[in-house]
């Protein structure tokens, strides 16, 4: 996926933009969770470009990949029954901070644009 964030306005304006494709969670996958609960990590600034979920009950795979100079935020977030009973797992890479804006997010002046990627492919 391509994205493009242009500032078509009259002043200076932050860029901030956060994946959360939601996959299904289970149990076996790289966050371990106990029954009926949620936990959310956060990884170092900019120390990865790519992240993998694995199924064990299927044993399919998918592989994400970004540019971490453009996304360098990466959380990711599981649920495993707790929030309606869902159980599902994100991972997020972002741009400008983990979940808000931050002092980091950059700044894009009037007619300025950002431009990244997102890679989501099977394994």
């Amino acid at each position: 996926m391509s994205y493009a964030y242009r500032n078509v306005g009259s002043v200076a304006h932050p860029a901030f933009w956060c994946a959360h494709p939601l996959f299904r969670y289970e149990a076996g996958m790289e966050v371990d969770l106990a029954e009926g609960t949620s936990r959310k990590l956060f990884l170092p600034r900019g120390s990865t470009s790519s992240k993998n979920l694995r199924w064990l009950s299927s044993g399919k795979g998918i592989e994400m990949r970004w540019d971490p100079d453009l996304t360098p935020y990466v959380s990711i977030w599981a649920c495993n029954g707790d929030l309606g009973g869902y159980r599902q797992i994100a991972i997020e890479p972002a741009l400008g901070g983990y979940e808000r804006p931050s002092t980091e997010t950059p700044m894009l002046d009037p007619g300025a644009a950002l431009e990244w990627w997102l890679a989501i492919r099977p394994l």
